[in-house]
């Protein structure tokens, strides 16, 4: 009798750990080989989550990874032009089936689906939508204000719940989210604290208040997605002696600006500075080789088994085109990106007059890791038919790193940039800041006259309503 107890219990436990769980994401209009980055853990512990680990790579229009997880596990989709960002929570057996729709956006379906839709419908998994201003506004109270952001965790809260109560979801999928939920309203918190009316110090009372209800050093929150920058967030308050300090465990993985990490588990260390480089270089480019190389070494050094470095090396510097740098470049949706170029000078007054002699030319400045520069573009249509009807040049000036070139070209192609570019690097900044007089900030619009003479370098936005006009009276004067 002992022995068929512990074989059934020895097969379920191999049930569970043999669970299979799947996604799949559907786009009749991408094409066969496109890679869709994402974050997922890099081995069986969902603790060790590593932003764009890892890959789907379309066929026929579709794409489907199987994984062998015994937990619940976020999954953090980077988005690209076929499939947008979006934050997914997989259970054990759980089968996902994500359709894109022909307007961009997506519907899940399978399992979970329910909880899966609600979460993006209501943007639950991303701290910086948490709506949270009337609660932090609500009195000037430190008490009152706790009791009402708590009031609003719950009511937020509310519909997963009643979800869970119609059995429209799992209960993994309950216990996931609300652990997941506890860190991004806590982290909602601290990016919108500063708000309140409150004095400096009763700011951080109630970020005391929920860092210890909700402490992201408890191993419960391991595998959570915001548990690393809490944890950071709790450590610097620590530095500062708002909360008792615990033990300092040093890595030599910090600079001085960044030491107060040194609170933090070496193994989240070890996460945190291994995602954040992998952010900085890999998703947002704001990294050069020589800076992510070196890194590399440093982590190497402090931890030489790290289960971050293969993912981290799989972006070798194979993976950017290096002749894109200080190329001229012309993109149509016909015929693609074709290089007209090179200009190593990085000298953009003698660009506009060697190539646009004879006509105005509007500048917009940006860089693929400026969210400003493209919500921007979503006024392009407008812009370029009023442009041509006005017989006004257009060039797009990209700032990136040199090693972001291959996001260059997939955003190039991603909001329909059609016109001229310039891929004149981050290497130009300092003649940049030289040449407009001041500190180089984007997203940024310059306009040239027919000469090649600057008439103003700080336009409005297109959606500031006031684009065209300004345009209309910098050329008038000139007698265009």
């Amino acid at each position: 009798m002992k022995v068929n107890i512990l074989i059934v219990f020895f097969l379920l436990a191999i049930s569970v750990e043999a669970q299979q769980s799947s996604i799949t994401i559907a786009n009749a209009e991408c094409p066969d080989n496109t890679y869709l980055s994402f974050g997922r853990p890099v081995d069986n512990d969902p603790a060790h989550f590593m932003q764009a680990a890892d890959f789907f790579i379309f066929n026929n229009g579709k794409t489907t990874r199987n994984f062998h997880w015994d937990k619940p596990v976020f999954i953090m989709i980077t988005g690209n032009k076929y499939c947008p960002k979006q934050r997914i929570i997989l259970c054990p057996g759980d089968s996902i089936f994500i359709q894109i729709k022909s307007d961009g956006n997506l519907v899940f379906e399978g399992t979970n689906a329910e909880g899966n839709n609600l979460l993006k419908e209501q943007n639950l998994l991303t701290s910086g939508t948490i709506d949270i201003g009337k609660e932090l506004k609500s009195s000037s109270s430190k008490e009152k204000i706790i009791s009402e952001l708590e009031n609003k965790k719950q009511i937020l809260f509310a519909p997963i719940d009643k979800l869970y109560e119609d059995k429209k979801i799992s209960k993994d999928f309950l216990n996931f989210f609300e652990k997941e939920f506890d860190m991004v309203f806590s982290h909602a918190i601290r990016g919108k604290i500063h708000h309140s009316n409150l004095t400096e110090q009763e700011k951080k009372e109630v970020l005391c208040h929920f860092y210890t209800k909700y402490n992201p050093f408890d191993s419960k929150y391991a595998g959570n997605s915001m548990r690393l920058s809490n944890m950071s967030n709790v450590a610097r308050l620590m530095s500062e002696g708002v909360i008792p300090k615990g033990d300092i465990y040093p890595t030599g993985l910090w600079n001085e600006d960044q030491k107060f990490k040194e609170y933090m588990p070496m193994d989240c260390q070890e996460a945190s500075f291994a995602n954040g480089l992998q952010i900085r270089r890999n998703i947002m480019g704001i990294e050069s080789d020589a800076q992510y190389y070196s890194n590399i070494e440093l982590l190497k050094k402090s931890f030489p088994a790290s289960i971050y470095l293969p993912a981290l090396e799989m972006y070798s510097q194979d993976s950017h085109n290096s002749n894109n740098a200080h190329g001229v470049f012309v993109y149509n949706e016909m015929s693609g990106l074709g290089k007209l170029a090179q200009y190593p000078s990085m000298d953009l007054r003698a660009l506009i007059k060697d190539y646009f002699k004879g006509t105005p030319v509007l500048v917009d400045m940006w860089a693929t890791y400026c969210a400003p520069c493209k919500k921007e573009f979503l006024y392009n249509k407008e812009v370029h038919q009023w442009l041509d009807s006005q017989k006004i040049k257009l060039l797009y000036v990209s700032v990136d790193f040199p090693n972001n070139s291959k996001k260059w070209e997939n955003d190039v192609s991603k909001y329909h940039l059609n016109g001229y570019h310039y891929f004149i690097t981050s290497k130009a900044d300092k003649l940049l800041s030289d040449f407009l007089g001041n500190t180089m900030t984007i997203p940024r619009y310059l306009l040239f006259d027919e000469e090649g003479n600057l008439l103003s370098n700080t336009l409005p936005r297109p959606s500031s309503g006031k684009f065209y006009k300004a345009i209309e009276e910098l050329l008038y004067n000139k007698g265009f």
